[in-house]
């Protein structure tokens, strides 16, 4: 997949230096990826979560990292729109929105 907002990703990375590792892993995984669709998608990233919207919430680094990212998938690109800690992610009423 084609990944926008990677700035989004290596601001957070920058203010949170032991993440650099998991989400290198994960930016890397997500562009050898070319999933159709949703259930494409889940098989590949299984903890994945479709939150409505177009929008998807990964885990990164096991349970320690979610990242927020509209999917296109006809398009074969991923928009990513948020990123942060686990209880960062924890105060977000509506991922759906992101």
């Amino acid at each position: 997949m084609t990944i926008f907002g990677k700035r989004i990703v290596e601001d957070f990375v920058l203010r949170h230096a032991q993440s650099r590792s998991p989400f290198t892993k994960w930016l890397s995984e997500i562009e050898a990826a070319s999933p159709a669709n949703h259930n494409e998608l889940k098989q590949l990233f299984p903890l994945a979560d479709y939150v409505g919207n177009k929008r998807y919430v990964f885990n990164v680094g096991g349970n320690s990292y979610r990242l927020a990212a509209i999917a296109e998938f006809v398009e074969g690109v991923l928009f990513v729109r948020w990123c942060g800690t686990h209880a960062e992610y924890s105060k977000i009423k509506d991922c759906s929105t992101l």
